[in-house]
């Protein structure tokens, strides 16, 4: 498949309803900072030629811990989407493709859907197509207003709604691709909202619109897609349903789990058929767990490898690799390869 498409990951928020001075996007979400889902995404899709991150509070900080070979874009003044947009004019100087844009802090997209986004876009031959959801509780998302036969009017942000146009369930999750020769005349067009003080994409939606070009939109069959992560309640709700994702992979691929509400297990740990994991278990970082160990009940193995056959039992490991067909526990604590007291 040709690669046409370059990703832009915006990430510039500061993301103050965090109440934290750790910078949103690098809280961790099973395990990994929140951004690496975005990054892992456009990884993995064929059809992305290249990823963009546009950064703006505590930049330096984040791009410490992001992959060297990534290149990022600095937005110094946050001033809405529409201006992060702006920042790249530059860098795709000439580029005639597509451009996917994609919030830093929605974790649970998966390949499926944006896969369906990009089809949906290609085939339409579209100016842009927008990933919509519908969401029992819409507050805070903008709407999308259509008309009478369900042709796409604009994009409200529920600051500007009306109370009849904040009572519509169908939200803007505020992933597009965007054909970018065709947006970049209408993104050099936006005016500042006075309301807010920022340049919004949306506003280029309506604008796509006036212009009579195809403006689309796909609809994510699971609304948890569209959760963007704003507060520890959100972090909260995200891990549960990410924890459940992975638990139930690892028994689809023949481990065997006791109880789902009593184990936890990080994204990037790995564990071979036939381990058997007990309740009250969690598994985190680096871990490598192969065939036939029983771990559990109540124990805890961090950064380390558990050969064939070995069993732990309420026992604590961290950073050490457990030879095969040992017994550890109950009540033990390695760390470093030591047994501690």
């Amino acid at each position: 498949m040709e690669r046409d498409t370059i990703a832009v990951i915006l990430a510039a928020g500061e993301g103050t309803r965090m109440k934290s001075e750790v910078p949103k996007i690098l809280h961790k979400l099973c395990g990994l900072p929140i951004i690496n889902y975005s990054l892992d995404n456009t990884a993995k899709l064929s059809w992305i030629k290249e990823t963009l991150v546009i950064l703006g509070y505590k930049a330096e900080e984040i791009k410490s811990v992001l992959p060297s070979s990534l290149k990022v874009i600095i937005q110094r003044e946050q001033l809405g989407t529409g201006h992060a947009l702006m920042q790249i004019k530059k860098d795709l100087e000439g580029f005639k493709g597509n451009i996917l844009v994609l919030c830093a802090d929605a974790p649970l997209l998966t390949l499926e859907t944006l896969e369906n986004l990009y089809q949906c876009h290609k085939r339409n031959n579209a100016a842009v197509t927008i990933l919509t959801a519908i969401l029992d509780n819409p507050k805070g998302y903008g709407r999308m207003v259509r008309d009478k036969e369900g042709y796409l009017k604009k994009i409200i942000e529920e600051l500007d709604a009306t109370s009849l146009e904040r009572e519509i369930t169908e939200v803007n999750t505020s992933i597009y691709c965007f054909n970018w020769p065709e947006l970049l005349p209408v993104l050099d067009s936006l005016e500042l909202n006075q309301k807010k003080g920022e340049y919004y994409l949306t506003d280029c939606v309506e604008k796509l619109i006036e212009k009579g070009l195809m403006v689309t939109s796909f609809q994510t069959k699971d609304p948890y897609e569209a959760l963007g992560i704003n507060n520890r309640l959100h972090l909260s709700e995200a891990e549960s349903k990410l924890r459940r994702k992975i638990l139930e992979n690892l028994m689809l691929q023949g481990i065997t789990i006791l109880d789902l509400n009593s184990t936890f297990i990080d994204q990037e740990v790995k564990i071979e058929q036939d381990t058997i994991i007990y309740p009250y278990t969690i598994i985190l970082g680096n871990t490598f767990i192969k065939n036939r160990c029983l771990i559990g009940p109540s124990s805890c193995v961090i950064n380390s490898q558990v050969e064939t056959d070995s069993n732990i039992f309420a026992s604590f490991i961290v950073n050490s690799h457990i030879e095969r067909e040992t017994t550890i526990g109950p009540y033990n604590y390695f760390k470093d390869n030591q047994q501690l007291k």
